[in-house]
C-alpha cells in the first residue's frame, strides 16, 4: 500500500508544480503584455504630441501669414491714397514686432521719400539692404537714386 501511495503522490504533486509552473508562465505572459500596452500607449502620446505640435505650428505660421498679407494689403492702400503719414506709423508698428520685415521696411522707406524725409528714407532703404542684400534689389536701387537726386535738387542746365 506505501508503495501505491507514494506513485500517485508524486505524480499528483508533479501535476501541481506543473499547474504552477504554467500559472507563473501565464502571469509572467500578462506582466510582458502588460509591459507592452504601457509602451503602446507611450508612443501613441507622443506620436499624438507631434501630430498636435505640427498643427499648431502649421496654424501659428498661418496667423502670421495672415498678418503681414493684412499689413501688405493696408500699406499698399495707404501709399496708394498718399496717406504717407498714417504709412509711416503703420510701418514703424510692424517694424517694432518684426524688426527684420523687409517690406515694413519698404513701405516706410516709401512714405518717408514721399513725404520729403529723404535722410529717414536713406536708411530704411539701408536696413533693407543690410538685411536682405538681394531683396527687390532693382527696385531698392531705382529709390536709392531718386532720393539722391532729390536731396541734391533739380539739375539746372545751362542754356
Amino acid at each position: 500500500l506505501p508503495s501505491v501511495a507514494g506513485p500517485r503522490y508524486s505524480a499528483s504533486a508533479a501535476a501541481s508544480v506543473r499547474c504552477l509552473s504554467m500559472e507563473q508562465q501565464i502571469l509572467n505572459e500578462l506582466h510582458t503584455i502588460k509591459i507592452l500596452a504601457w509602451v503602446i500607449l507611450l508612443l501613441a502620446f507622443i506620436c499624438a504630441s507631434i501630430l498636435v505640435i505640427g498643427v499648431v505650428g502649421r496654424n501659428l505660421g498661418s496667423v502670421e501669414t495672415l498678418k503681414r498679407d493684412s499689413f501688405v494689403s493696408d500699406a499698399k492702400g495707404l501709399e496708394d491714397r498718399g496717406e504717407y503719414e498714417r504709412l509711416i506709423t503703420l510701418a514703424a508698428s510692424r517694424i517694432e514686432d518684426y524688426p527684420k520685415d523687409v517690406i515694413a521696411w519698404y513701405y516706410l522707406a516709401i512714405a518717408r521719400l514721399r513725404s520729403k524725409n529723404y535722410q529717414g528714407a536713406l536708411e530704411a532703404l539701408g536696413e533693407i539692404q543690410s538685411i536682405d542684400p538681394h531683396w527687390e534689389k532693382d527696385a531698392i536701387q531705382e529709390y536709392l537714386d531718386e532720393v539722391r537726386e532729390s536731396m541734391q535738387g533739380p539739375s539746372h542746365e545751362s542754356t
